[in-house]
């Protein structure tokens, strides 16, 4: 018998792709490839059947753009792949030895495949080797955030474990009903305007212009040590002369703060004078909501916390008085996230509801090839996936990377756990940043003093 289940209109199915999350195991935690296939295998198989939605495929529905997954509980598996890479990818130690720095082309293959599974909800890659193994769990972004995904995770590892679990009520919440928007007056306090759609039909993003050879992109990775990262928050509540409605700051805040100072600062010579820098910063709305959706609820549910400052300004700044410049954009950007609640969402709901296919507002003329000043922001540092214990002789993973797209974006990657004295889970270690920088502006950003002060360059590729 067929189901379906309704998704809201924060699942977007327009401008959703995949996100791929890669569990890095070494060789020594699971004896033989074999074994580990056949364990990881069997863990899908036992998730399917418990959480049969999971075999289903995300559809647009004709109406207004929603969005229906498709199920049959009697279906065959979710996609599982296996790929030797022996000959194709640095060694295990290798890669460990680089902070697990699996970000740009030459790693595409650990989630090649799995974005080419007729919308599946979810998709397994095992990638071999030398030394250890890569698991993609890819999950469709139209069924599952950051946050989503997380708990999809570790159900996936419960049943790979083979533990009792209780099923939580994942399916229990109507999306339709609890999404839903505010009145187009107040939507419009919020967004000040609608979001005017294109010519009708228009539904593909339009194709950009090739790039230039010094706009080509580099995929990046930095990182800067749990110190520094301490000790930079300390110095940007010292500094700040302009808190807003900021009562705090956290260590995310002065960290993104500084790199996307840094990164415009890069871009300063291909930016007009009058250019105005955007950050965007991914906020997790299930708390925000009123009333207030379930921390486990699967869909989509955030928002974006936008941040503009005069790129004159910002370097102005930055020449005068960096500290206390740097200090103020970290409460700016603080200010932004405490702005995005209940009735802002509401409103974003009710402009998506207006143009639900929302790649109609991207089908003008694309901008002409060159760094943008704008960046999205999103964090999966608080995401415990690197907590999912697999069971049997593989148990955690040692590291766990976000695959990102091209997008021009900051991602915080999933932070180490470990078990302290009192015998639950805290974060560990460095913080590693993923994002994109044109050729033409890295060696800029690398002579920044400011930029050098707190982070490391962990590696860095051609996209």
């Amino acid at each position: 018998m067929e189901h379906a289940y309704n998704l809201s209109l924060l699942d977007q199915y327009a401008c959703r792709g995949y996100v791929n999350l890669l569990f890095c195991f070494a060789e020594t935690s699971y004896g033989s490839n074999i074994s580990a296939i056949e364990h990881f295998r069997h863990g899908i198989s036992r998730f399917a059947l418990a959480f049969p939605v999971v075999r289903g495929r995300v559809r647009l529905k004709p109406e207004r753009g929603h969005v229906e997954v498709i199920y049959r509980e009697n279906d065959v598996d979710p996609p599982f792949m296996v790929q030797d890479y022996h000959d194709k990818s640095p060694s295990y130690d290798e890669i460990r030895k680089s902070i697990f720095s699996i970000q740009g082309p030459k790693f595409n293959g650990f989630s090649q495949g799995v974005e080419n599974c007729d919308d599946a909800v979810i998709a397994i890659k095992i990638s071999l080797i030398h030394g250890g193994l890569i698991l993609c769990f890819s999950a469709h972004h139209s069924f599952v955030d950051a946050v989503g995904i997380g708990v999809l995770v570790r159900m996936y590892a419960a049943h790979c474990a083979r533990r009792d679990i209780p099923q939580p009520e994942l399916l229990g919440v109507d999306r339709l009903a609890v999404i839903k928007g505010s009145e187009m007056e107040d939507a419009l306090k919020y967004h000040g305007r609608l979001w005017i759609p294109a010519q009708s039909g228009a539904s593909t993003s339009p194709v950009p212009e090739p790039a230039p050879s010094h706009f080509l992109m580099l995929s990046m990775n930095v990182k800067i040590s749990e110190d520094a990262i301490k000790q930079l928050k300390s110095e940007c509540i010292e500094f700040a002369k302009s808190k807003g409605s900021a009562s705090y700051i956290s260590a995310l805040d002065a960290a993104t703060a500084l790199l996307f100072a840094c990164i415009m600062r890069a871009r300063e010579a291909y930016l007009s004078a009058d250019t105005v820098c955007i950050l965007n910063v991914a906020v997790n709305c299930r708390e925000k909501l009123l009333p207030r959706l379930p921390k486990e609820y699967l869909g989509n549910c955030g928002a974006g916390a936008m941040v503009y400052i005069p790129l004159a300004e910002l370097l102005a700044g930055l020449n005068q008085d960096s500290s206390t410049t740097l200090a103020n954009l970290a409460f700016q950007i603080r200010t932004a996230i405490l702005k995005v609640d209940n009735n802002l969402i509401r409103g974003y709901i009710t402009m998506i509801g207006v143009e639900p296919d929302i790649r109609r507002t991207w089908s003008d003329a694309p901008s002409p090839p060159g760094p943008s000043a704008s960046i999205m922001t999103s964090s999966w540092a608080k995401v415990p996936v690197n907590a999912a214990d697999f069971g049997g002789d593989i148990g955690r993973p040692e590291a766990v990377r976000v695959h990102l797209g091209h997008a021009d974006q900051l991602c915080v990657q999933p932070q180490q756990v470990k078990v302290n004295e009192n015998e639950s889970l805290e974060f560990v270690g460095p913080l590693v940043f993923s994002t994109l920088i044109e050729r033409g502006c890295l060696e800029t950003l690398k002579g920044d003093a400011m930029f050098r002060r707190w982070f490391k360059i962990v590696d860095e590729c051609y996209v």
